[in-house]
């Protein structure tokens, strides 16, 4: 609770990939993309399709958590 009684709001801070949402959707959908690619086009076992996909994602997340961590620039 604050001092007025009220129970405090969550503000989410975005910071879309350099300022443009157009170029935040295209990294956000990455790891999907991958995937579907790894399936349909090369032919990949399901299994490592999804594991792949999950490291991109996993690697789109660090990389704009904090971009100073992975070496992205941002």
């Amino acid at each position: 609770m604050t001092e007025s009684g009220d129970a405090p709001v969550y503000v989410q801070e975005l910071e879309p990939v350099a300022g443009s949402l157009g170029l935040s959707a295209l990294v956000a959908a990455l790891p999907l993309v991958i995937v579907l690619v790894l399936l349909g086009g090369v032919r990949m076992k399901a299994h490592l399709a999804g594991l792949t996909g999950l490291l991109a994602a996993v690697l789109v997340a660090s990389c704009g958590s904090s971009s100073t961590r992975c070496g992205c620039t941002g």
